[in-house]
């Protein structure tokens, strides 16, 4: 009766006196029957209190078991501290992805909508989740993955709504890399942004970085990109990495530099067979443990041995064997290369 009466009082003290949830929960809404949607709320959340927020697109896969299986990931990185809490939105695509997420048409005939669901997040979403639940509306983010996070990418360079957008493996190849070539300018107040690529997937997006790094609302956030070795473009490999775009966006993201890894990479080409693209790719791990890339903001050259070396870490040796050095800031790293054979 004891043990009982014990529970029952726990329960109590988290639901009733303190007005807060003991387990992180995920919730089903619907939007005036519009959209669908399913809130992560952390462990203990107290509506006293304010949560940075971030809405995924893909809604209907992020907490899925054969998805990203988002709630247990979440519940791991709070619990030891790698990330803060925060609040996950969840919107389902409505079997509309290509409609709602590609805001360009591309190569094959699509009805694009993609303003319309901006304007809908902005108007109807945004508001329908910050009436229910406690949020910081200055800590705002939009993410997603592939063509979500196209559409993330474009929605959060298109208004002032998001202060922070994460684009796991995005398909900024559409129409001819248009996000790239012509990215929105719309937004006057400062945004963080962090895209990634793997190398089983990889394609050539590094001009965005300088891109991103030219506009003034990035200039006053940061952006970073991290070209994953060996990743794809699946569930697993994206949620291997959603901590580090979380530590940045909830806060506890420690810039310190612990050390910086060089790692060469034969990239197959995915348009061009045969193609190898032959890469340094400098990786930084901070103190707090994320990592991501340096490529154009670390410097390269060939130290020893002959042959080319491109802004990006891009090589061709003309040696048979060459050293590459590659500086950022007070670091210095080297590493021995061949060419990769075709």
């Amino acid at each position: 009766m004891r043990v009982i009466c014990y529970w029952l009082f726990v329960i109590l003290s988290c639901t009733i006196a303190y007005g807060q949830n003991c387990d992180s929960m995920v919730k089903y809404h619907s939007v005036y029957d519009l959209y669908d949607l399913d809130v992560y709320t952390p462990k203990g959340y107290d509506p006293n209190k304010s949560y940075p927020v971030i809405y995924f697109n893909d809604g209907e896969t992020i907490f899925a078991s054969q998805g990203w299986n988002m709630k247990s990931i979440l519940d791991s990185l709070i619990t030891y501290g790698t990330i803060n809490d925060v609040i996950v939105v969840a919107i389902h695509s409505g079997n509309e992805r290509n409609k709602r997420y590609i805001p360009y048409l591309a190569s094959h005939p699509v009805k694009n909508n993609a303003e319309e669901y901006a304007t809908k997040i902005n108007e109807l979403i945004v508001p329908y989740v910050e009436s229910r639940y406690s949020v910081d509306d200055c800590k705002r983010g939009i993410a997603g993955a592939s063509f979500g996070g196209l559409f993330s990418t474009w929605a959060g360079l298109s208004s002032n709504t998001f202060s922070f957008v994460a684009s796991f493996s995005p398909s900024y190849w559409v129409r001819d890399y248009e996000i790239i070539r012509k990215p929105p300018q719309k937004r006057d107040t400062p945004l963080t942004h962090w895209f990634d690529l793997g190398t089983a997937e990889w394609n050539y997006y590094i001009p965005f970085i300088a891109k991103l790094d030219s506009m003034e609302a990035i200039k006053s956030g940061a952006s970073y990109y991290y070209e994953v070795p060996d990743g794809t473009h699946t569930y697993n490999s994206w949620a291997d990495r959603l901590g580090y775009a979380l530590q940045i966006f909830t806060g506890t993201f420690d810039s310190t530099i612990k050390d910086i890894d060089l790692v060469n990479e034969c990239i197959p080409s995915q348009s061009m067979p045969g193609r190898i693209f032959q890469r340094v790719n400098a990786i930084v791990t901070t103190n707090s443990g994320t990592r991501y890339s340096l490529s154009t903001k670390a410097d390269y050259r060939i130290s020893k041995g002959k042959g080319t070396i491109e802004k990006d870490g891009r090589y061709f040796l003309e040696s048979k064997t060459a050293e590459i050095t590659v500086t950022y800031g007070n670091y210095v790293r080297k590493i021995s290369l061949t060419n990769c054979i075709n």
